[in-house]
């Protein structure tokens, strides 16, 4: 049986997440990272759930362009699972970006799905 279709916002959220860690500094092997890495970092800067990273993360680790590690993070002393973009996530980043900048001044910042509708016809 195929796969159900992608809801259309987790897709612009999953746009959204791989954007906001292209733009966190890299993290070096024995570095110790902020909270932004984690789950609850992300769904706090990105204002969704952690539900819904959870399963966004999961995702784009499947696919191979997230990489998932348990590290010590700033603040506290327990490990969590932080997440960093591999080299295709760095180009997937590097692709949205490129799509984003050639919109221009004074569009939306996230990449659109589909053109702009039409307003609904007055009744």
């Amino acid at each position: 049986m195929p796969e159900a279709l992608p809801d259309l916002s987790e897709a612009r959220a999953a746009r959204r997440l791989v954007l906001r860690l292209a733009r966190l500094p890299r993290l070096g092997p024995d570095d110790t990272p902020p909270p932004e890495f984690t789950q609850a970092g992300l769904a706090a800067n990105l204002g969704i759930t952690q539900g819904a990273v959870a399963k966004i993360v999961a995702r784009l680790t499947a696919a191979g362009a997230l990489e998932e590690s348990s590290r010590r993070v700033q603040g506290n002393y327990r490990r969590f699972k932080v997440y960093t973009l591999t080299g295709m996530g760095e180009s997937l980043a590097h692709e949205l970006q490129t799509k984003i900048d050639a919109r221009g001044p004074g569009e939306d910042s996230t990449v659109r799905e589909s053109p702009a509708r039409p307003p609904p016809a007055p009744p």
